[in-house]
């Protein structure tokens, strides 16, 4: 029994949290669905299969957050380490609440058959997705894993 409390409290660090995430997002957002848009799928299919798959990333990486947020509290983390879980925070929000919506609007549009005008949309969602990248790499990087004060 010790050594699974002992495996739970290592993953239960910010720094296995985060990178933990980092892999997590960067594999479905920079992996996965370029593979489907490349594999030859009928378009509408392609639009779908993408969609599901952020919907659910979505919903991962908000119980990430959660976890991340619970796991720096208790380790007692310096400041900046607050304000990076902040601005992850504000992009996951923007992205769940804003980006995601704007975006699945847009592809029921296009499936439609309705032509779309012109948006930023798309390119904002993936600029915060790379910032968002890279922060979780610096809580990742930034933080010890081996002692009991992360």
């Amino acid at each position: 029994m010790r050594n699974w409390r002992s495996l739970f409290r290592n993953m239960m660090r910010p720094r296995v949290i985060a990178l933990a995430w980092f892999g997590m997002s960067a594999a479905l957002a920079l992996l996965a669905v370029p593979a489907i848009f490349s594999s030859g799928l009928e378009r509408p299919l392609t639009f779908l299969a993408a969609r599901s798959i952020f919907v659910v990333l979505n919903q991962a990486e908000l119980v990430a957050l959660v976890l991340l947020l619970i796991t720096i509290r208790f380790a007692g983390l310096t400041r900046t380490l607050w304000h990076v879980a902040a601005l992850l925070a504000l992009i996951q929000i923007a992205q769940a609440s804003w980006l995601l919506p704007a975006l699945s609007e847009r592809t029921d549009l296009l499936l439609s058959g309705q032509a779309l005008p012109p948006s930023s949309v798309h390119g904002i969602y993936s600029a915060l997705h790379l910032v968002k990248l890279l922060l979780l790499l610096f809580v990742g990087l930034q933080v010890r894993g081996t002692t009991t004060s992360d």
